[in-house]
């Protein structure tokens, strides 16, 4: 991801891609850069501490983003270990991510290694959200979060999942958070989330959506007209 070296660098086109769908629930008032939009690179773009992906107000109740994607070029199974070293902005309303959705289109899932959102009145997320959706719910197979591994905004931190055979596990900063495996879904659901099933990387830096309830901004959620979140590099192990 480091780089930068060329005014308005845009990520490795061999590896991710732009597209224009993203997450965060409904009702979200940032809207994500396609491929061809020649103003993308101001919304993903490479600097000295990595890839900055910067949503921006356009002046008219919405915001500008980007969301990149590995989809075609990288997908990981199980038997790895996906981290990342991000920096999330602070603001209210702002919901960054790191996730995976599957490659097979007919058992598709998702895998959020983090979404960590600045809900309404908040400044700063106060917990981390670690999620699995499925066949069964796609709004949501299984979900664990946490409060306790410090401020998450304005400083860097490692996200990562360990994905084995029988378990997903989450871990910041290399400390283990929570776990899920076949137990934790509805029954025969895990074979989503088992070889030979691969998933391919997404980040984005979403606005609204689940970070307003589900609203549009207003007196009780009004995110900052700019905010960058920064990934340092992604690392996959097998």
């Amino acid at each position: 991801m480091s780089g930068g070296s060329a005014p308005n660098q845009l990520p490795n086109p061999s590896i991710w891609s732009f597209d224009t769908w993203g997450g965060c629930g409904t009702n979200t008032l940032s809207t994500n850069r396609s491929g061809t939009d020649p103003n993308r690179s101001q919304n993903a773009y490479l600097t000295a501490n990595g890839l900055a992906l910067t949503a921006t107000s356009n002046g008219a109740g919405g915001w500008d983003a980007a969301q990149i994607d590995s989809i075609g070029n990288a997908s990981f199974g199980s038997g790895t270990s996906i981290e990342a070293r991000m920096l999330i902005p602070a603001g209210q309303g702002l919901c960054p991510a790191f996730w995976m959705i599957g490659d097979n289109t007919s058992n598709e899932g998702e895998i959020d290694v983090v979404e960590a959102p600045s809900f309404e009145g908040e400044q700063s997320p106060i917990a981390a959200y670690f999620d699995l959706h499925g066949p069964s719910n796609p709004s949501q197979e299984w979900e664990g979060n946490e409060s306790n591994a410090g401020a998450l905004a304005g400083a860097w931190h490692d996200f990562e999942v360990t994905w084995e055979p029988n378990a997903i596990i989450w871990s910041i900063d290399g400390q283990v958070y929570t776990a899920a495996g076949a137990s934790s879904l509805v029954a025969g659901n895990w074979s989503t989330f088992s070889a030979p099933n691969t998933f391919h990387l997404l980040l984005d830096l979403a606005v609204g959506g689940w970070a307003c309830n589900g609203a549009a901004a207003g007196p009780s959620c009004g995110p900052p007209s700019s905010a960058t979140m920064y990934v340092q590099w992604v690392k996959v192990f097998n």
